[in-house]
């Protein structure tokens, strides 16, 4: 992470800084730059998160998650159809698993 609180995923180049994509003689590059301050804010924490990202987090598959969700191992939060794991029951799940 940065100062931006942010990334761009670039597939064939991983996680980049969106400043890295200008070179020092840009025009762009201080714009950006400018308006990076310009918008800064404080960044917080998520305190939920996608079926996907969970799983990433975990580093297991979509389906595996979702089996550790029916057997009873992960409580998910359901916001309309929308499924998510919080923060806590992630943490609380990986300290089980010591």
């Amino acid at each position: 992470m940065d100062t931006w609180g942010r990334c761009l995923r670039v597939p064939h180049l991983g996680l980049r800084h969106p400043s890295e994509f200008f070179t020092e003689d840009s025009p762009m590059r201080s714009e950006v730059s400018s308006a990076a301050v310009a918008t800064q804010s404080p960044t917080v924490a998520p305190l939920r998160f996608a079926v996907s990202e969970a799983a990433q987090i975990l580093r297991m598959s979509r389906a595996q998650l979702y089996n550790r969700i029916q057997q009873g191992a992960i409580r998910p939060q359901k916001d309309g159809a929308r499924t998510y794991i919080t923060r806590g029951e992630l943490e609380r799940y990986v300290e089980c698993c010591r």
